[in-house]
C-alpha cells in the first residue's frame, strides 16, 4: 500500500496543489443546506487576509452553478477547484492529502463526511449543528455558532490553523487519536 505521504504527493500532483500547502476540503451535497454563498465568502475573505491555502469543493446539487459562478466572479479559480461527485475511494485518498474541512452548513444530523474526515486527522472547521458537537471538542477542531459575526469568526479559525502549522498538526494529531478510542 502506499504511504500516506506518497498518496499526498499523487492526489495533490492530480490536482495541481503544491503538497506544502495546506488544503481545505468540502464534500456534500450543493444545496441550501450547506450554504455555498457562505462557503465562496469565507473563502474569499481568507484569501483577501493573505492566508495561503488551496480548497477542493466535492460535490454535486442544484447550487452547483451558482457557487462555480461565486468562485469566478471573487477570482477564486486558481485556488479553488470545484471536482463534482467524486466515487467514495477517491473521496477518502483526497480527505487524507487535506489538513481542514470546511462544512458551513444550516443544519447536519450526524455528517458522515465529518467521521470520515477526523479519522483521517482532518482537522474540522464546522457549524455548530445537530451532532457535530458530540464529535468535536476544543483540541480537534472548531465549532462555529450561527451568528451575525459567522463570517468572521469561520475565517478567525482557519487563520489560526493556516497561520500555525504546528497547532494544525497537533490537532490532526487529536484528531486520530479521538477517532481511534470514539469510532472505533
Amino acid at each position: 500500500a502506499q504511504s500516506s505521504f506518497e498518496v499526498r504527493r499523487r492526489v495533490r500532483e492530480a490536482l495541481n496543489i503544491p503538497v506544502d500547502i495546506p488544503l481545505i476540503v468540502f464534500a456534500g451535497r450543493i444545496c441550501e443546506q450547506k450554504r455555498p454563498t457562505l462557503l465562496a465568502e469565507i473563502l474569499r475573505s481568507a484569501r483577501d487576509q493573505g492566508l495561503v491555502f488551496r480548497a477542493v469543493v466535492i460535490g454535486d446539487g442544484e447550487l452547483r452553478y451558482l457557487f462555480e459562478r461565486l468562485i469566478d466572479e471573487y477570482q477564486l479559480s486558481e485556488i479553488v477547484n470545484t471536482l463534482g461527485s467524486v466515487g467514495h475511494s477517491h473521496w477518502l485518498e483526497i480527505l487524507a492529502s487535506s489538513d481542514i474541512l470546511l462544512m458551513p452548513s444550516k443544519y447536519e444530523g450526524i455528517s458522515i463526511a465529518l467521521l470520515e474526515a477526523v479519522a483521517s486527522g482532518v482537522v474540522p472547521v464546522v457549524a455548530k449543528v445537530g451532532g457535530q458537537d458530540e464529535i468535536i471538542s476544543a483540541n480537534t477542531g472548531v465549532l462555529i455558532p450561527q451568528s451575525d459575526n459567522e463570517l468572521q469568526d469561520y475565517i478567525k479559525a482557519l487563520s489560526s490553523l493556516l497561520t500555525d502549522l504546528s497547532k494544525l498538526q497537533g490537532m490532526s494529531k487529536e484528531c486520530k487519536v479521538v477517532a481511534g478510542t470514539k469510532l472505533s
